[in-house]
């Protein structure tokens, strides 16, 4: 009997560890189990924007990207420049921000700089980090959302995107199958057709992300930062499968003064139906349960 209930017990514990997944990331707005701490160290430096995590998928475009346009001021008159860099866990190379529509981003200021893109997965989740300069709740122009392509194919969803995030408004967490996404255009704006905001009453509910917004409380030319941190289900994006990406994710902002897009990226691990543990370990209770009262019986 005693081989009986170890053997139960490690049953239980190796369910709660595939639930659980190898992850788990607190979806709180803090960067630190990402392995970042962006809130306290100089962002001139290439090592504050590296990951301690092995698995993370990341790119860093925070200003203007200084050694591919040195010396560049744009019409408002910003010339800052920083970090410029991609990679996968600890290991980065040097990146090339291009320019969108012949503009040099991004453009009008630290107003509008998405700084950093990360994702991550464990068996569950997909888990994204992006860093930006643009507030929650503002008017006019605004946060753009998150544009999955999942499957690598540019001939299903709307340019390519068959998957979107709701990142602002009353919606915000809202994940939505074969969007229809708009572009940026009009007087000010930068002229871009790639996805920046899905359209409203377009594509089809799945459910929602688990999403947390918070300000880091560092000041980088005049302007605050914040995070935008969420997890979602994979079940509700087509659970895809384990290995190389050939699709993409991407942000920008409603004037597409600055685009974000990180093109390669890798799932880790293999969709894992939530199901299967939720229904798994209460009948390992029931059968340990069974086995107790019969060993009283007996005894």
């Amino acid at each position: 009997m005693k081989g009986i209930y170890k053997i139960i017990i490690l049953l239980l514990i190796s369910l709660t560890l595939l639930s659980a997944g190898a992850t788990a990331y607190t979806i709180d707005g803090d960067t630190s189990d990402w392995g970042l701490n962006l809130a306290t160290d100089a962002w001139s430096l290439p090592a504050t924007w590296v990951p301690t995590k092995t698995s993370v998928d990341w790119i860093v475009e925070d200003n203007i990207d200084g050694a591919t346009y040195p010396g560049h001021t744009d019409w408002s008159g910003y010339s800052a420049t920083g970090v410029h860099i991609k990679g996968v866990g600890p290991s980065y190379a040097p990146y090339s921000e291009p320019k969108t529509s012949g503009w040099i981003p991004p453009t009008g200021g630290e107003h509008y700089d998405i700084e950093a893109l990360y994702f991550d997965d464990d068996r569950r989740n997909a888990y994204f980090l992006i860093i930006t300069s643009m507030p929650d709740g503002t008017t006019g122009i605004i946060r753009g959302d998150l544009a999955l392509d999942v499957d690598g194919n540019p001939a299903t969803g709307d340019k390519g995107f068959e998957y979107g995030v709701k990142l602002t408004g009353a919606d915000k967490g809202k994940v939505y199958e074969n969007p229809d996404w708009i572009g940026s255009t009009g007087s000010g704006r930068v002229p871009y057709d790639g996805p920046v905001s899905m359209k409203s009453g377009t594509g089809t509910y799945v459910g929602d992300a688990e999403l947390a917004t918070a300000s880091l409380g560092v000041i980088d030319n005049g302007r605050g930062n914040y995070v935008i941190e969420m997890a979602i289900l994979k079940g509700l994006i087509g659970a895809p499968a384990q290995g190389p990406s050939s699709g993409g994710m991407h942000t920008s902002l409603t004037c597409a003064n600055d685009i974000i897009t990180l093109g390669e990226f890798v799932w880790d691990f293999p969709y894992e139906i939530p199901e299967f543990a939720t229904t798994a370990i209460p009948a390992f209770i029931a059968i340990g349960g069974y086995l107790a009262l019969r060993r009283r019986r007996e005894e």
